[in-house]
């Protein structure tokens, strides 16, 4: 057994990880696939009912969740954690949320009422205390337009992660107990959540995280899990690189190269992406890998 965890209320109920392995199975295709790559859309129309059209889409970045502190229900996975390779997946544990659904209020049972899927998801970092994921997120306009305009808009701009947990450790220094299932949970994560213990904070750590679905919402338990910004029609490189701050862009860069960017959508760009190119060969030249270089230079050639 494992527990299913959502960043809204209510919080928890028991899940059936044996089901979940094998829906992660059919994901298999699709993980670690080309940001830019259209025949993404036409897999995730098959497993989701949404159009196999990028235009059809409006595109935003999304916070999904934050490192190392808990939520208001109690929740919390730290970088490590994030950066835990899950082998069912393919791939580290915040890179299970790329082509997971859309949903809306957490009403995932049918993947066919997804509204979207998540195009990309990013680790990034502020600074050492405030580190999260996040989310290049589609919404399908033509599956629901309403939805799409409000998010656009900002009149929806809250979020709530889905996951699948193998396991919840209690924070307490004293304690630390490792549960698996409900009846093993310590008397501090039954009753005593998100209070004050011998002065320490209460809540639940969750170890061997899988993100199946991420939520919009009206009172997500992350009360940071909101729209950062929208990217237009397609998630074209300079707007993903124009929404990272610098620090970021070398991942991108290096994730671009892992997979095997299509110059085609890139043909799009114009000449002023040459300067945030040129911008970052300048800041980061000394630690861009041979491979990435040669990304780079694509890009440039295909302006």
């Amino acid at each position: 057994m494992a527990f299913w965890i959502t960043a809204s209320i209510p919080i928890k109920q028991l899940g059936d990880f044996n089901s979940f392995r094998r829906k992660a199975e059919t994901l298999k295709v699709v993980n670690g696939s080309n940001l830019l790559d259209e025949t993404i859309f036409e897999k995730m129309a098959a497993l989701y009912a949404v159009s196999p059209n990028p235009q059809d889409y409006r595109y935003l970045s999304a916070l999904a969740v934050r490192a190392n502190v808990p939520n208001s229900n109690g929740d919390a996975v730290s970088r490590e954690e994030l950066f835990r390779y899950r082998p069912l997946r393919r791939c580290r544990s915040f890179e299970t949320f790329i082509h997971s659904p859309l949903h809306v209020n957490h009403f995932s049972s049918n993947p066919k009422l997804a509204r979207g899927f998540i195009v990309d998801a990013i680790y990034n970092t502020w600074d050492e205390d405030f580190e999260f994921v996040e989310t290049v997120v589609a919404v399908d306009k033509t599956k629901d337009p309403i939805l799409a305009d409000a998010l656009v808009s900002g009149k929806i701009n809250k979020f709530s992660m889905g996951s699948i947990v193998e396991s919840l450790q209690c924070s307490l220094s004293f304690c630390k107990k490792v549960a698996h299932k409900q009846s093993e949970l310590c008397e501090h994560l039954r009753s005593q959540k998100m209070q004050y213990i011998n002065g320490e904070l209460c809540f639940e750590w969750n170890i061997g995280v899988d993100y199946e679905e991420l939520s919009v919402v009206d009172n997500p338990a992350e009360k940071m899990a909101m729209t950062r910004k929208v990217l237009g029609n397609i998630p074209k490189l300079r707007n993903v690189l124009n929404y990272l701050p610098p620090a970021q862009r070398e991942g991108f860069a290096i994730a671009a190269s892992e997979r095997h960017i299509s110059w085609g959508e890139l043909m799009g760009l114009d000449k002023s992406d040459i300067e945030i190119i040129d911008e970052y060969v300048r800041l980061y030249g000394n630690k861009i890998p041979p491979s990435v270089l040669v990304v780079l230079k694509k890009i440039k050639e295909a302006i």
